[in-house]
């Protein structure tokens, strides 16, 4: 199913580009024309499509720069989560140790020390 979606996709953009591109062609879209851009008064004559190109290069720089922002972020909040279920797993461990002396009967085990987890919680003998 995975093949058949990424097989129509690529028609599909394949498709587009073809559309983009015959249409382009035609006449009226390379008659050089004069952007309006504000506060720069010497633009350029340009044709049509060079405008329409220089847009979608736009977009994909912006989409890429977002695309950017969002790993980043992403990779920083994983690398959090990854060290907050170290010291969980660290925690566990350290709990589990304390069960199997008490459930033993052997002498109250010592606390090692505050939590790393939960450091509110006041240190004791078991």
């Amino acid at each position: 199913m995975k093949q058949i979606r990424t097989i129509f996709g690529f028609s599909v953009a394949f498709f587009v580009a073809l559309v983009v591109i015959f249409t382009f062609r035609q006449e009226p879209f390379r008659q050089p024309v004069k952007a309006w851009v504000p506060f720069y008064q010497n633009v350029p004559e340009l044709a049509v499509y060079w405008y329409v190109a220089g847009a979608f290069i736009l977009g994909i720089a912006v989409g890429l720069f977002w695309v950017l922002l969002t790993y980043i972020g992403s990779r920083a909040r994983l690398s959090r989560k990854s060290k907050e279920a170290k010291d969980l797993e660290q925690e566990v461990a350290r709990l589990k140790t304390v069960v199997d002396e008490l459930r033993r009967g052997g002498a109250p085990v010592q606390a090692v020390g505050a939590s790393p987890v939960y450091p509110e919680l006041p240190t004791q003998d078991l």
